[in-house]
């Protein structure tokens, strides 16, 4: 039966584990009443309870609180589990006469052993057991290193909302953002189409929560694809003004067949009427080519802007629109 329950705090405590990674490892740890076989008078249990605590201090490692009525190991395990601790500290201590073997153990919360000592204390008194103690904790606790460093939680807002956030160097998401980072110091940008980019440096503390909070400017002219879009539309209306001014200047002193008869038509067969296109032909012509080459430098500056898309060629000339990209 005890075997079941412990088993089913182990379960229970590993799914909680599951929703909690990314939660820092607790700085302290469980110390239950040492087990001995033999002889355990009030005495030696203080002594022993001492020796224990005094070779954590001497370690660095914080001792934790357990919850009320948590006294023994099954129960500490699971206050591991829980995030309550980084692990637990059990020691068996077995006497004969005056000897005294003495064994040390630090766990994590599913009973694996993260550090591990014995030794013994032959003709001892109680003081000289509790030094032994000391001793021995002291090496185990050493072994276990500084807790896991807690990461913290870093939230990221701008205006207008949307904006991509960059961490680093690295595109995490848009605006507003939230997400968990190592403690430190980072670098924070925001871009945003049509807006002026926006940066800042953040100090991040593990358990904390920081904000970033951004305005961005409007970028002055028109964003990139707006520019785009109207150096195309540019392009399209130099094209159709082009090929207008090119027919025109084709129809030019051609005859007006539609009204070349009878008395229209002289001795010679020539028409009375021919069309008069040439200005407006070389004027429509002068206007596309201008019109579609403004629009074509149009794109390749968007482009620009926007950042690499492949080489981009756009050229105009009597023959038609040339485009490459």
């Amino acid at each position: 039966m005890r075997w079941c329950w412990s088993m089913a705090v182990v379960v229970m405590a590993g799914l909680c584990l599951t929703e909690g990674r990314a939660r820092a490892e607790a700085p302290g740890v469980l110390v239950p009443s040492p087990r001995v076989e033999g002889p355990a008078p009030g005495p030696l249990l203080e002594a022993l309870d001492a020796g224990i605590r005094g070779g954590l201090a001497d370690a660095g490692v914080e001792v934790a609180a357990a919850s009320e009525g948590c006294t023994d190991a099954t129960c500490m395990a699971a206050e591991v589990l829980a995030g309550h601790a980084r692990a637990y500290v059990t020691t068996e201590v077995r006497v004969t006469g005056s000897d005294y073997a003495l064994v040390v153990d630090i766990l994590d919360g599913s009973g694996a052993s993260r550090a591990h000592q014995e030794g013994t204390c032959e003709i001892c008194s109680f003081e000289e057991v509790a030094a032994s103690m000391r001793e021995l904790v002291a090496k185990a606790a050493g072994e276990l290193g500084p807790p896991a460093a807690s990461s913290g939680t870093l939230r990221v807002n701008s205006d207008p909302a949307g904006a991509t956030v960059t961490l680093d160097g690295v595109a995490v998401g848009t605006t507003p953002y939230e997400g968990e980072v190592d403690p430190g110091t980072h670098a924070v940008e925001l871009t945003l189409d049509g807006r002026q980019p926006a940066q800042q440096r953040i100090d991040v503390l593990g358990g904390g929560t920081s904000v970033v909070d951004l305005p961005l400017a409007r970028r002055s002219g028109l964003a990139p694809r707006t520019t785009e879009l109207v150096g195309w539309v540019a392009i399209g209306v130099g094209v159709a003004a082009l090929a207008g001014g090119i027919t025109m200047l084709v129809l030019d002193e051609n005859p007006v067949r539609s009204n070349c008869s009878g008395t229209h038509v002289d001795a010679d067969g020539d028409c009375e009427f021919r069309y008069d296109t040439l200005g407006g032909g070389v004027g429509l012509t002068v206007t596309g080519v201008v019109v579609a080459g403004g629009g074509a430098g149009l794109v390749v500056y968007s482009r620009k802007r926007q950042g690499p898309r492949g080489a981009a060629e756009v050229a105009v000339g009597p023959g038609g629109l040339r485009a490459r990209f």
